[in-house]
């Protein structure tokens, strides 16, 4: 994936900073003014590359999130931005940059008293349905490295058969230029599963995020999950899953530099580093449409297991539920009033 240095061009995304400046209301009675409100406002750079043994594509898009706190109640808007896209299958190339002139804001709602987002209602769903018993199942200490076995069935995903899988989880307090963090990884061993068209799947992972304790934004986050299927005989297919997402401020600067971060060193070598980059030595010889199954488990079980690890506080749900609206308008740009244009093949 990409690095990150230096200051990004947000600053110029006037469209972007004038959305977010209105969208955190003010205590709207004399009760609520006396509770203390916390707001927190910044762009983020979303960036993914998946390949399904016939195309790859890489996106990457410019999100702005604000974020305000009352009471224990957490509301979150997200404004999408600009994007540039490239998509590659075999010696076939097109590229293009989109963005959003609709002006289109998602929102977000965590109710403290029940515990449930809201909002979105496929992101919802999710987190209520799926989410929860994970983040249950997880122990409440700060510091903690633990176990939780699964299915593909507990994230939702139908007709696949098998695929008990067993993911470590771990959580620790860490800090960064006098900034108290939460840091949050997760490895998934290889595990395998048969898709809905009869694919065998060998499947693993590893991902990680890093949040601000005090308001609960997450920082920074990234993954890498690997598949390889096959079916009726055929060749193998390998699948590629990568991601990653970076919080800046208004003038573009980044708000953490996780390479300083000594209990990160392993972990960016293991999700980023040169023998995550290469690819798997396996020759593809795909007949027909590729099986989507491995993709769409790969980003299901990146913000379960990130959930779990977080744990049970408005604070990370609606951190991590902005991180996800993000990373679905940068696969999806479909439902956004987008437009592409400079494409060539």
């Amino acid at each position: 994936m990409i690095g990150i240095s230096g200051r990004l061009g947000f600053a110029a995304s006037s469209a972007l900073a004038l959305a977010l400046s209105p969208v955190i209301a003010q205590p709207a009675s004399s009760n609520d003014a006396v509770m203390p409100v916390v707001q927190t406002r910044g762009l983020v750079l979303m960036m993914t590359q998946t390949y399904d043994g016939v195309a790859t594509r890489s996106v990457s898009q410019k999100v702005g999130l604000a974020q305000s706190e009352r009471g224990g109640d957490r509301w979150m808007v997200v404004v999408y931005g600009e994007g540039a896209a490239v998509e590659r299958e075999g010696r076939a190339m097109s590229l293009g940059r989109f963005e959003n002139r609709g002006g289109s804001e998602l929102g977000l709602l965590y109710d403290a008293g029940d515990q449930t987002l809201s909002g979105d209602d496929q992101l919802a769903r999710f987190f209520n349905l799926f989410a929860r018993p994970l983040i249950d199942r997880s122990p409440a200490a700060a510091s903690a490295r633990w176990t939780l076995r699964l299915t593909p069935d507990q994230l939702g995903i139908v007709g696949t058969a098998g695929g008990g899988l067993g993911a470590t989880l771990s959580r620790q307090n860490v800090a960064w230029d006098d900034r108290r963090l939460l840091l949050v990884a997760y490895t998934v061993p290889a595990f395998s599963y048969r898709t809905m068209d009869g694919a065998n799947v060998a499947h693993w992972a590893r991902g990680a995020a890093v949040t601000d304790l005090l308001t609960g934004e997450v920082l920074w986050n990234a993954s890498l999950h690997r598949a390889v299927g096959q079916d009726g005989g055929a060749q193998a297919r390998p699948y590629r899953y990568a991601m990653s997402a970076h919080a800046f401020d208004e003038a573009g600067r980044p708000k953490i530099d996780v390479n300083a971060i000594d209990a990160m060193r392993p972990l960016l070598e293991a999700i980023q580093g040169e023998d995550a980059r290469s690819p798997l030595p396996i020759v593809a010889r795909p007949h027909g449409g590729a099986d989507q199954a491995p993709l769409e488990l790969a980003t299901l079980l990146d913000l379960a297991l990130l959930s779990a690890g977080l744990g049970d506080t408005g604070l990370h749900a609606v951190g991590l539920g902005g991180f996800l609206l993000s990373r679905t308008g940068a696969n999806q740009p479909q439902p956004l009033p987008s437009t592409i244009s400079g494409a060539s093949r």
